[in-house]
């Protein structure tokens, strides 16, 4: 329904009841009006259901505008409330308005009442954006804060070439207790001196916006150890300021599986090789021992020959044996 409005009125006069739906039928609205009298009836009307507006008188008997408006905080309610009285001063308006109130009314003024509740609705609407807002980005910054806590990968963040951040994959891979050891020391600090300028320069680069690529590079643990790990940086806001993220991942376990994967397939190469020659150097043998014994058979028993083509074959079948 257009221009509709749910209203609690906190008033103990029926007639300045009616005075003031008639004033906000006056402004253009079509009201729903719940009236209590007391801290227990507004209590149940606030549990019972969301208010566009409260209003309250500032003097009820055993009740007032001051005292609704403790009763609406405690509720946790952000619903606007607009204090309207017959007489009221200056100094009981800024009070109120100190205490939240968005607006105070004279009873005697009341075409003031739809100015006075377009304001209120609109600070209203801007603050819960507000806080929606706020409470989206808290949100945000919640799930960051456990995506970069949870990531495998060491991240660094750098301001002014200083670790400003550092994940727990970060103080693991440095051998660190905790970030307090590397917040504040120089990132280049931890970098093998072999690498110290490529990585620098990886580092300048990156600042000024250049993306560069995979780079590979030695670091120094705490505890003088090195560690060589493959690390990406790009350019990102910290806390308002330019700064430098490193993604580092450990690969001195994979360059050693590697390692030895190039030494077995090398071992490999050398055994085909051998076993080729081996091969070969078997064929030739197998020729020297075969005409041996051609000539051998063709010469007769006591002939001189007999016993150095005898120790020609069984020095090439030893031969045989230890190529096999």
């Amino acid at each position: 329904m257009k221009n509709s409005l749910k209203v609690l009125l906190v008033e103990d006069s029926k007639n300045d009841a009616d005075l003031l739906l008639h004033a906000l039928k006056q402004a253009g609205y079509q009201p729903t009006l719940s009236v209590v009298q007391n801290a227990s009836g507004m209590r149940a009307q606030l549990e019972k259901q969301s208010w566009d507006l409260v209003i309250s008188d500032y003097v009820i008997p055993g009740f007032g505008g001051l005292e609704a408006l403790e009763v609406l905080k405690e509720s946790g309610s952000d619903t606007p409330f607009i204090i309207v009285s017959g007489k009221i001063g200056e100094d009981v308006a800024t009070e109120a308005l100190q205490a939240g109130a968005n607006d105070y009314l004279l009873k005697d003024r009341l075409t003031r009442l739809g100015p006075a509740i377009q304001r209120a609705l609109k600070e209203a609407s801007h603050r819960r954006q507000r806080n929606q807002a706020e409470h989206a980005l808290r949100e945000s910054e919640e799930r960051y804060r456990r995506l970069v806590e949870s990531c495998p990968e060491a991240m660094f963040i750098c301001s002014g070439g200083k670790i400003a951040f550092a994940n727990p994959a970060a103080v693991s891979i440095l051998g660190a207790d905790s970030p307090v050891a590397l917040i504040g020391k120089a990132f280049l600090d931890f970098v093998d001196a072999n690498y110290r300028d490529l990585v620098e320069e990886h580092l300048r680069q990156s600042m000024e916006g250049i993306d560069g690529p995979l780079l590979e590079e030695k670091l120094t643990r705490l505890d003088g150890s090195p560690i060589l790990v493959e690390s990406i940086v790009r350019r990102i806001q910290y806390h308002g300021e330019p700064a430098t993220q490193l993604l580092c991942r450990d690969v001195s376990s994979r360059k050693l599986l590697e390692q030895q994967l190039l030494n077995a397939e090398k071992m490999e190469a050398i055994a085909r090789l051998a076993g080729g020659v081996a091969n070969d150097f078997n064929n030739l043998l197998t020729v020297i021992t075969g005409y041996s014994g051609l000539i051998r058979s063709g010469l007769g028993s006591d002939h001189p020959l007999q016993k150095d083509l005898q120790q020609v074959i069984q020095s090439t079948e030893r031969a045989i044996g230890l190529t096999s």
